[in-house]
């Protein structure tokens, strides 16, 4: 895979370190940026090319999907949540999200979902998928 822009978008710092960790291990020469608020967001997407968006969506002040909404149409978006995803995933994926995973999945699931974004797929888990 040819290195990759991805911006992670977490209020949790340790969050984002973990990811950040995971990401550069399974893809090597993958690029990250990090925000921790829609704003601090927006701001880097205003001012760099990103091919991925990782987004959280319990963010302080703007939530998660009002930035969905803003760049969705333009870049590739994977909802990394700590919600469920009954009720949450739906209406992610109706907003454009690209896929959606939970905060409870394994490492190895995150990268698959991640890999499967960045190649142009959208990634939904079985239990969702057979849901839907």
């Amino acid at each position: 895979m040819n290195a990759r822009h991805v911006l992670l978008v977490d209020d949790h710092e340790i969050v984002r370190r973990g990811l950040a960790t995971l990401l550069r291990a399974e893809l090597p020469g993958v690029m990250l940026s990090e925000a921790s608020t829609v704003a601090e967001a927006l701001e880097l997407v205003a001012k760099e090319t990103y091919d991925l968006v990782v987004l959280d969506l319990n963010l302080p002040g703007r939530s998660g999907f009002e930035l969905l909404e803003q760049v969705a149409s333009t870049l590739p978006v994977l909802v990394l949540s700590g919600y469920p995803e009954s009720g949450f995933a739906a209406r992610a994926l109706k907003q454009g999200a690209r896929g959606y995973v939970t905060k409870a999945t394994a490492a190895t699931e995150l990268v698959r979902a991640v890999q499967h974004v960045l190649a142009g797929r959208r990634y939904v888990s079985r239990a969702l998928a057979e849901a839907l």
